[in-house]
């Protein structure tokens, strides 16, 4: 993180230099495009589903995120505004929202046949998306030229993951988390990076990219519903990575 904070530092010593005369312009955003999950937030390892089954606890179901999110591509949008400094430096505030699903069926069809079936039974998997908010600070290198604008920079910022729940319906019973189920915090870093041209005076329209990276720690207590009055539980954490680009259209005064 030391070169986060020597970007940030470097920011503020050009804006108490230049005081009254460091702002420039002042710009709203939108954006809207692809997230591609990446790294161990895309791995996928049905095998270790099963990894902690014994003979003591013979229907344990941790669908555990270390290491294997089993994350799949999904969406991402933001709104921001940026404040343009006399230098080639520009400062923005955005709100971000993404999500992602995850492989339902193949995460239910290896739990079916690793339980054991004496009996037929109904029985399904429910597993709540992926959806983090996030208030992110991005400070930015701009370049222009004509009527071309280029721009990397920095994120950084807090998100808010909602709990990653799920349960396992086993006719009658409920493999569940008998946990709180509040959203989890992280810190969210990055870069990102831009281009756009001015259709009209003030208006522009481009592509951007980013990468983002965040870990959310959480515990799950797994609970037999109902009557189970054992319960298993592990901390887990859901590392979050991705490659983000899309669409963006900015105006500025």
């Amino acid at each position: 993180m030391r070169w986060l904070l020597f970007f940030w530092l470097l920011g503020l010593s050009t804006f108490l230099q230049a005081q009254n005369k460091f702002w420039n312009s002042l710009e709203l955003q939108a954006q809207y495009g692809a997230s591609f999950a990446v790294g161990s937030y895309a791995k996928e390892n049905y095998a270790g589903i099963f990894d902690n089954t014994t003979s003591s606890n013979p229907r344990y179901l941790g669908i555990q995120k270390f290491q294997n999110g089993y994350a799949r591509p999904g969406s991402q949008m933001s709104f921001g505004i940026g404040f343009q400094t006399s230098y080639p430096l520009k400062i923005s505030l955005i709100y971000q929202q993404s999500h992602h699903t995850l492989p339902i069926e193949q995460l239910e069809s290896t739990i079916r046949n690793g339980l054991p079936q004496p009996v037929e039974r109904e029985q399904f998997l429910v597993h709540s998306d992926y959806s983090l908010k996030s208030v992110l600070s991005e400070v930015s290198y701009v370049w222009e030229k004509n009527k071309w604008q280029g721009n990397f920079g920095l994120l950084a910022g807090t998100g808010r993951l909602d709990y990653p729940d799920y349960r396992y319906f086993y006719d009658p019973f409920n493999f569940a988390n008998d946990n709180s189920k509040e959203p989890i915090n992280g810190l969210v870093a990055g870069f990102v990076s831009s281009l756009s041209f001015e259709l009209i005076k003030g208006l522009r329209i481009g592509g951007k990219i980013s990468y983002q990276r965040a870990d959310f720690n959480y515990r799950y207590v797994l609970r037999l519903i109902p009557g189970g009055s054992n319960y298993t539980y592990f901390n887990d954490e859901v590392n979050y990575r991705t490659l983000n680009a899309g669409f963006q259209i900015s105006y500025t005064w």
